[in-house]
């Protein structure tokens, strides 16, 4: 006589429930961890633009300005404080005026806010207001989050130029 090998309709039953309630936990967790992902790939390349344009700065000796823009073929910092759609990095002073040094196309999955139109950044490499070529008083936010705000990063530029991305 042989035996058969194989499962019991039990066996699968509870098999399959097992499975259900890890994968009742591990959806919702990935979901968070993608959307956390893209919140703070926004935050970073804004944070390394910024980084760019103070190094640009001090290195050329005139002010880089990167502000947001309301096309990807913005010549020119205007009054626009939507980061949602584009941000431009752009040459201010000496003979390169106006010369745009690079152009972040926007990306869905992230929403920006900010009272911010850009930041300008001296030869020093201290940041000015865009709006009023005045010294930034206070550490200026930009906050990057998800559609349905659940996760966020922020993008904080200190008077004197430190750039930091915080969750």
């Amino acid at each position: 006589m042989t035996q058969e090998r194989g499962f019991t309709l039990v066996e699968l039953i509870i098999t399959v429930a097992i499975i259900a309630i890890v994968m009742s936990y591990a959806v919702p967790a990935y979901s968070r961890f993608v959307a956390q992902n893209k919140v703070q790939s926004f935050a970073y390349a804004l944070a390394s633009d910024l980084n760019n344009a103070r190094s640009e700065a001090i290195r050329r000796g005139f002010d880089v300005s990167v502000c947001a823009a309301s096309s990807s073929t913005a010549t020119s910092c205007g009054a626009a404080t939507d980061w949602n759609k584009n941000w431009i990095t752009i040459v201010q002073g000496g003979g390169a005026s106006g010369t745009v040094l690079k152009v972040h196309q926007a990306e869905a999955g992230a929403n920006a806010s900010s009272s911010l139109a850009g930041l300008r950044f001296a030869p020093s490499g201290q940041v000015k207001s865009t709006a009023t070529n005045a010294r930034v008083a206070n550490n200026q936010l930009i906050t990057f989050s998800n559609s349905d705000n659940t996760v966020s990063a922020n993008v904080t530029v200190a008077p004197y130029g430190t750039i930091r991305v915080t969750n």
